[in-house]
């Protein structure tokens, strides 16, 4: 009994000793609800030996892990330890929150715990960054860091297919550190091509009287995929502030002040869409350019054609003849690329083979695009001019794209006998193997085969171009078609367009591809 006790006492006179004088700081005790509070645990000799602490919250979301410092000190040959742990936290919502209690507890037993602290979070104060004049003296007046976000959009309504250049911006008359986007808006009624901003430098500007910085942090072009009303939502961004010395609140303390973390979102803003006045190829300003036809030895016709302008082109179908075509014709695509920026400006390249019927003279009929310019609001037409050419001698066969020996008109009359009766037992074991395969769950093995290529956006369109094709459906024409699944075929390309040209801004790409893959893969017909 008296050895318990002893023990008792030594662990009670170690934790004594070793409590010194941990504490638990949090700062502001009041805080708005898009702003950040710091969080401090100071930890003394002993308990500095601890590298975890269990930090409980409530109406708070930390912004990231506990920045750590550690401390050394020697007085007349007894030393000393400090370990700082800081985090920075967030708001959830208006109301009560609050930090601990903290229990920390040492590898010889020792046990301290640091009591809880209370804060309240005030309601965000209304700003509206879409008047950022006004939004600035509000600030100023609230006696708050004159920091903004706000996206501009050249117009309000446009029409479906419209190239819409819209630029998200930090204003700041306040001294920052660093900033970030912490949250993208998801962008699913739209086709999108994001322009990476890297380095941007800061313009003056001057707001209501208030000298200030604009810094550009994301410029996109966006496509609307349909009509109606469509909402760009919220950008949010974590910026660090650096407030003057004499500020009572803020972080770390540096020679030009002290450090504080705020959040900005951008107005949510909403877009009138009016609907195309018919079916069209193309919506924007385009060019067309062919180039001088070339036959070759065996009789082969070869010209490539060019379309440009200020425009979505990537969904665009091949320019059809104007005329019949006096032969076979194979379509190869050989690529897009965007020619500028800001406005968008896109180029696309097809290369038309024609396997002519007959050897002599040749009339190749011009080539043309139905296409809607928003501007003037009109329907319009891209094209190119008819060519002549002659053929010298045409051969059997010639060989297509791949390497392929591709039959000429003739063989393939004299095969179809064969061809039909090839098909007609193909269509049986077709038709077999689907009986069999009914209910195995065709739809979980297209989603896996379709998540597998999350990160390789090239390979996730091949893997789409190949699903639509098992389905029936004619690949290209689904960009162009109304309802729900042309909405889910176009959303699947956007996210792909987005996750190739800035995965930075994509959270999650795989779930974000299974969440929009398995409304496709319902409205796909089997």
């Amino acid at each position: 009994m008296a050895r318990r006790a002893l023990r008792l006492l030594i662990v009670a006179s170690l934790a004594l000793s070793a409590r010194g004088e941990n504490e638990l700081r949090v700062e502001p005790r009041r805080v708005p609800l898009d702003e950040s509070v710091k969080i401090t645990v100071v930890l003394r000799d002993a308990f500095a030996g601890i590298d975890v602490v269990d930090l409980p919250l409530e109406n708070l979301e930390l912004r990231g892990a506990a920045a750590t410092s550690v401390e050394m000190s020697f007085i007349n040959g007894t030393g000393s330890k400090r370990k700082t742990l800081t985090w920075w936290a967030s708001p959830k919502r208006e109301g009560a929150a609050r930090v601990g209690p903290v229990v920390l507890r040492t590898k010889d037993g020792a046990r301290d715990e640091l009591p809880a602290v209370e804060i309240v979070v005030a309601p965000q104060p209304a700003i509206d960054s879409s008047n950022l004049a006004q939004a600035f003296d509000q600030l100023y007046m609230a006696g708050r860091d004159q920091v903004l976000l706000a996206v501009d959009t050249p117009k309000l309504e446009v029409w479906q297919g419209e190239a819409i250049d819209v630029d998200w911006s930090l204003y700041t008359a306040a001294s920052i550190r660093r900033y970030a986007i912490t949250s993208s808006p998801k962008l699913d009624g739209f086709w999108i091509e994001e322009d990476p901003i890297r380095d941007a430098m800061p313009v003056d500007v001057t707001l209501g009287g208030h000298a200030a910085q604009r810094i550009a942090i994301r410029h996109a072009t966006l496509f609307p995929l349909k009509s109606g009303t469509v909402e760009i939502p919220p950008l949010e961004a974590g910026i660090e502030v650096i407030r003057p010395l004499n500020d009572p609140f803020g972080g770390f303390s540096l020679l030009e002040g002290r450090v504080v973390d705020v959040r900005r979102r951008t107005a949510a803003t909403t877009l009138v869409v009016k609907p195309l006045p018919g079916a069209f190829d193309a919506v924007g300003r385009f060019t067309m350019k062919r180039s001088t036809p070339q036959v070759s030895p065996s009789g082969t016709v070869v010209l490539d054609v060019t379309v440009s302008g200020a425009g979505n082109l990537r969904s665009t179908s091949p320019p059809r003849w104007i005329e019949p075509v006096a032969g076979d014709v194979e379509v190869e695509e050989l690529g897009t690329e965007i020619t500028s920026r800001a406005p968008l400006s896109m180029s696309r390249r097809w290369r038309y083979v024609v396997f002519p019927r007959s050897d002599g003279a040749m009339q190749l009929p011009g080539l043309e695009l139905r296409t809607f310019d928003p501007v003037t609001a009109t329907p319009t037409s891209v094209s190119c001019a008819a060519a002549r050419v002659v053929v010298r001698r045409a051969v059997a066969k010639e060989l297509g794209s791949e390497g392929n020996a591709v039959a000429r008109p003739a063989e393939r009359s004299n095969d179809m006998a064969a061809i039909v009766a090839a098909l007609a037992g193909l269509l049986g074991c077709t038709l077999v193997a689907a009986w069999l395969l009914r209910g195995r769950g065709h739809d979980a093995r297209e989603l896996a085969s379709l998540l597998s290529r999350a990160d390789q956006p090239r390979e996730l369109r091949r893997a789409l171009t190949d699903l639509a094709t098992r389905h029936g459906r004619d690949p290209r024409a689904l960009f162009h078609e109304a309802g729900e699944l042309g909405d889910a075929w176009r959303s699947v390309h956007s996210l792909a367009d987005l996750v190739e040209k800035e995965p930075a801004s994509v959270d999650d790409a795989r779930r974000e591809l299974e969440r929009r893959a398995r409304r496709l893969l319902q409205l796909l017909p089997n």
